[in-house]
């Protein structure tokens, strides 16, 4: 289920419940360095790529979203925590062979998601 903390945020509770596990298997078996750009595919409402970008604030975070109607939440959890190391969201289409063209940088350190696979058609997870 979804909350609405404001008109344009969403609050997914399964994200807030994850958020925080999620981050320490990322920290214990994923290389991150300073300067690193991270791509996350399927960024949902945001809450998942905002606390990383506040974890790491030296990480060019780039989210992305199927689901147009979902850029504003991500703005607005970009914009009420003043985060300056996430892009603005663009559009991405897991299931297109081309995805990895449809975003800016041609070079991701990390490309990362956790909000599409379990509830995805087959097709979707095995592109790429």
């Amino acid at each position: 289920g979804r909350e609405m903390s404001s008109p344009k945020k969403q609050v997914f509770p399964s994200a807030d419940r994850n958020k925080g596990p999620i981050l320490e298997v990322l920290k214990e078996h994923v290389e991150i360095s300073d300067g690193a750009h991270f791509l996350e595919v399927s960024s949902g409402s945001g809450q998942h790529i905002t606390w990383f970008a506040q974890a790491y604030p030296e990480v060019l975070f780039q989210p992305s979203e199927m689901d147009g109607s979902l850029f504003d939440s991500i703005s607005a959890y970009v914009s009420e925590l003043g985060l300056k190391n996430v892009l603005p969201s663009v559009a991405l289409n897991a299931q297109d062979p081309k995805w990895p063209e449809s975003v800016e940088s041609k070079s991701w350190d990390v490309i990362f998601n956790c909000n599409m696979i379990h509830i995805s058609e087959w097709a979707s997870c095995l592109v790429g």
